[in-house]
């Protein structure tokens, strides 16, 4: 699913038709942890048109689904983390096989994220994802006061549990549900 920072950025500007599917289909369902290596493959699976006989209609080449990932990348959607796998002959940057991160996946924007486990610490607050992890899970009310707060970062702070930022977002949230008796 799409979340509105996504849905924002893919709705904007010109982008063709295949460059939002690719994005919408492929990239933003199969990421993970807003990362993803671009398999043009897959790609052009995800935008190949078929008869009703089963044979081809359409079939983009690696060419055309490097134009749509340029597109995306021009938008802000993809963002490789790498150069590029090779060039053109055009001088065109190819990236089919290059890790990329899909920014907009999250709505604080990925560098508001850590992917990093750490432990759990006095000083710790829900990321900037919270609100939305929240909601998605079905917590009813997703605001919480101090003394919620102070009790999960006590229970959690004698285990020796680690966990990245989303991870601890939905111990939290599971935490809330349980003493709200919303499970």
């Amino acid at each position: 699913m799409l979340n509105a920072r996504e849905i924002e950025k893919i709705t904007s500007g010109y982008m063709h038709l295949q460059s939002r599917t690719i994005y919408a289909v492929y990239l933003s369902t199969y990421a993970e942890n807003g990362e993803i290596v671009l398999d043009y493959v897959t790609a052009s699976r995800c935008i190949s048109i078929l008869n009703r006989d089963g044979s081809q209609a359409y079939s983009p080449n690696a060419t055309e689904i490097n134009g749509y990932i340029l597109e995306l990348i021009e938008s802000g959607l993809v963002e490789p983390q790498d150069g590029p796998s090779s060039v053109l002959s055009d001088g065109t940057p190819y990236y089919n096989g290059v890790r990329c991160r899909l920014p907009a996946k999250f709505n604080g924007g990925i560098s508001d994220i850590s992917f990093r486990l750490y432990r759990m610490h006095a000083g710790w607050q829900p990321s900037v994802q919270f609100s939305e992890q929240a909601l998605f899970s079905g917590l009813s009310d997703i605001s919480y006061n101090l003394s919620e707060l102070n009790d999960f970062i006590s229970y959690w702070i004698t285990t020796k549990a680690v966990k990245d930022d989303a991870h601890w977002n939905l111990a939290f949230i599971s935490f809330l549900k349980r003493r709200r008796h919303e499970i």
